[in-house]
């Protein structure tokens, strides 16, 4: 259907990750996000690989842009969980750079305190183009925010939630599940973990070739700080033996692996060893599910895993 404009009305919020518009028409909400300012995306982001600034900056943000909406577009039209948020339309476009600075100037009209929005639109584009190439997620409206959550709230929510996506979409979610920033509520109360930052599962063929935006989002998402990373390493320095070893669960579905059914909680069926650094030694036991569950994936590694493993 592609975004319009004249759809796009109040503005709600903006964050790196993009900007957020009330529906104009509908009672829904708008997400723009930036994607890779390239026609080649993945030439264009692998030469920023070795870049730690610059990846930490702007890459990680069209990494999370770009699974987050291919996430949603696999999903349109499923049956989903109560607190999975309702999506019509996610999407790529490409919008007006001058409408661009539109739309981050209706963002700060909003705002107090010491922020440029000069900032907000270098992630949109380093340089000024005629068309800026966005990702788009429209989504039902969600009017209420969430109090803290119990501990207990959050154990059954994380757990609940983690499995789902794990399970149906072997896709793991980087944010911290527990976390109330996370939900809000629907008019009815019912909660829902409205924005996650998830990344799937590559194929084996796709960790090997190293040049799918699959596989780069995930180690980005998902294994941290990529600098350490060259694409003329090896192939045993992305990836340890232990990734073939058993994959019976899964099965390749073209660069992505997913569930062929609900996986036992208690299974080792995939170590962790392809992608665990020596950082890293409290991971020891911990399988791809037992991660999910653990939220040592939330906010960076090396802020978490001592807080969660």
């Amino acid at each position: 259907m592609g975004l319009r404009l004249s759809d796009i009305g109040e503005p709600l919020d903006w964050a790196s990750t993009g900007m957020v518009f009330k529906h104009k028409h509908e009672d829904k909400i708008i997400k723009i996000m930036p994607r890779v300012p390239s026609k080649e995306p993945v030439r264009y982001i692998k030469r920023k690989l070795d870049d730690a600034d610059w990846m930490m900056q702007y890459g990680w943000t069209y990494l999370a842009s770009d699974s987050s909406t291919k996430f949603f577009k696999r999903l349109l039209g499923e049956e989903l969980p109560s607190w999975m948020p309702k999506i019509s339309e996610a999407d790529s476009d490409r919008i007006d750079y001058h409408d661009i600075v539109d739309l981050i100037e209706l963002q700060f009209a909003k705002q107090i305190g010491d922020y440029h929005d000069d900032e907000l639109l270098s992630i949109f584009t380093a340089h000024k183009v005629s068309k800026v190439a966005v990702n788009y997620i429209i989504m039902e409206y969600l009017p209420e925010k969430v109090e803290s959550l119990d501990s207990g709230q959050q154990l059954e929510w994380q757990h609940e939630i983690n499995s789902w996506l794990w399970n149906n979409m072997a896709t793991l979610v980087r944010d911290m599940v527990g976390n109330e920033d996370n939900y809000l509520r629907r008019a009815n109360g019912e909660l829902v973990f409205f924005d996650p930052v998830v990344s799937m599962m590559p194929s084996p063929k796709a960790f090997k070739e190293m040049n799918t935006m699959n596989t780069m989002a995930f180690l980005e998402l998902m294994c941290g700080d990529t600098s350490e990373r060259t694409i003329d390493k090896s192939f045993d320095d992305y990836v340890y033996k232990e990734y073939y070893s058993d994959l019976k669960p899964l099965k390749i579905y073209g660069q992505y692996c997913v569930p062929t059914g609900t996986i036992d909680r208690n299974s080792d069926y995939l170590s962790l060893e392809w992608y665990r650094s020596e950082e890293e030694p409290s991971l020891e036991d911990y399988t791809l599910f037992d991660l999910a569950n653990s939220n040592v994936v939330g906010n960076n590694w090396s802020t978490n895993v001592g807080r969660y493993a």
